[in-house]
């Protein structure tokens, strides 16, 4: 089996305010991401722990060589369910993942895992 592994940590400062700026948001989150975050009491932290995911994301599957970029992943759960990531057409790659925030950093771990049997994983191109 191949593995890859990605971290990324950022500062949640980055995410106040950025209700207003309508067209990074909708660039970078998906719908159902913006839905879950801007109705937190502090969409920041939200906010900021799925950009982690998604960077940490895209870092595992570099290491499997596989292409992605950040409007790519698309991170679901939150609350009582464990947070998922999904890669849109992504394909025979299974993913981890872990975030966490507090008040000013936002930090999240991600394993990608491949089975080595030969079959490559793809990733879609739009």
């Amino acid at each position: 089996m191949k593995v890859g592994v990605g971290v990324d940590i950022t500062r949640v400062e980055r995410f106040r305010n950025l209700e207003e700026d309508k067209s990074f948001l909708r660039r970078v989150f998906t719908k159902n991401e913006l839905d879950y975050c801007l109705r937190k009491s502090d969409p920041a932290e939200s906010l900021a722990a799925r950009f982690a995911g998604k960077e940490a994301v895209v870092k595992a599957l570099s290491q499997l060589n596989i292409k992605a970029g950040i409007a790519d992943v698309e991170i679901t759960g939150g609350g009582r369910k464990p947070p998922k990531a999904k890669v849109n057409g992504l394909k025979a790659v299974s993913l981890e993942l872990s975030l966490s925030h507090e008040r000013d950093y936002a930090v999240s771990f991600a394993v990608a895992f491949r089975e080595k049997d030969g079959g490559k994983a793809t990733h879609d191109d739009k």
